[in-house]
């Protein structure tokens, strides 16, 4: 019996796994125990803001599932073939290697927490939107570079200015001096 998933099943069983997983990080945040050093936001603060993203964009996709038109076409699985004219799934918008795609994503991220207390917050997180953006598939280059100077100071207001969370500054004022 070869029943296939329809996008909105998926969907559906995404959503609720998202909002399970959402609900059970933000219990485990609230049980996170402050210490007397605390800062306005707590030690729960952002794995909660966190657990509660994950939650909301969860239900928002269980919800686009639940009133999407009854028309579906079913979810398609890769297709390996030697001939040019079948599209791949690169071209359909995914990856063909998703595992290659996910250790390069980890390999920036390990090297932004390298980069980060030397060229400082606003410099290594716009560097890592862009290249993050690039390995995705972004190629216009005035784009890519608009999302990597805004992504910075957008950020660190929100972090820094907003919620006064602290960010590293690299080496720049030691230059300065």
């Amino acid at each position: 019996m070869s029943e296939q998933l329809t996008d909105a099943s998926a969907d559906k069983i995404t959503g609720a796994a998202g909002m399970l997983a959402g609900a059970a990080y933000g219990y485990t945040a609230l049980n996170i125990e402050d210490s007397l050093l605390a800062d306005a936001v707590g030690a729960g603060g952002v794995p909660l803001a966190v657990s509660a993203t994950l939650f909301l964009a969860a239900l928002i996709l269980s919800l686009k599932a639940w009133f999407k038109s009854p028309v579906q076409t079913p979810v398609q699985t890769p297709v390996q073939s030697a001939d040019p004219a079948v599209q791949s799934d690169a071209a359909q918008g995914g990856s063909a290697h998703p595992h290659l795609m996910a250790g390069a994503l980890l390999l920036l991220l390990a090297l932004y927490v390298w980069v980060l207390p030397f060229l400082g917050y606003l410099l290594s997180i716009g560097l890592l939107v862009a290249s993050c953006a690039w390995l995705g598939g972004a190629r216009q280059k005035r784009s890519l570079m608009l999302a990597a100077l805004l992504a910075g100071p957008a950020l660190w207001l929100i972090f820094d200015w907003a919620l006064a969370i602290g960010l590293p500054m690299g080496v720049w004022p030691s230059l300065v001096k």
